[in-house]
C-alpha cells in the first residue's frame, strides 16, 4: 500500500471520527424549535437540574456533554459572558437567565414543565 493511499485511509478515518464525537454532542437543529435555533450557536441545552432540599437550583445537567454539569455559580458567570442556557419542552424554549444575586431561573413563559425545578434530577 503506497503512502498516499495510507493518507487517505487516516483521512477518511479521522472524518468518520468526527462525525460521530459531533453525533453525540451537537444540539439537534432539527429537534429545536425555531424558536431556540439562535441559542444553540453559543448556548447549552439543559435537560436535568440538581436541586436542595428546599428546591434550590444547584447546579444544571445535559448527560453525555462536555460542560455537564454546571454549578449554579458556573453558570451565572458563563451567563455574564454570554453563554446562552436553555431548555425545551413541547416545542417551547425556555432561556435560562440570573434571578437575584446567586441564583438562576428560567425566563417566564406559559410552560411550567421547562421550569429548572421540575426538570428531572442531575445524574453524577
Amino acid at each position: 500500500m503506497g503512502q498516499s493511499t495510507r493518507v487517505v485511509i487516516v483521512l477518511v478515518a479521522l472524518i468518520l471520527l468526527l462525525g460521530i464525537v459531533a453525533e453525540r454532542y451537537a444540539v439537534k437543529l432539527d429537534l429545536l424549535p425555531p424558536t431556540c435555533r439562535f441559542d444553540v450557536t453559543h448556548g447549552r441545552l439543559v435537560t436535568q437540574s440538581a436541586k436542595d432540599d428546599r428546591g434550590r437550583i444547584l447546579a444544571v445537567c445535559r448527560p453525555g456533554s462536555t460542560w455537564s454539569p454546571r454549578l449554579t455559580n458556573q453558570v451565572i458567570e458563563d451567563l455574564s459572558r454570554g453563554t446562552r442556557y436553555f431548555t425545551v419542552y413541547d416545542g417551547v424554549c425556555a432561556e435560562i437567565e440570573r434571578y437575584g444575586t446567586d441564583s438562576i431561573t428560567t425566563k417566564p413563559d406559559d410552560v411550567l414543565s421547562d421550569n429548572l425545578d421540575l426538570l428531572p434530577d442531575c445524574v453524577f
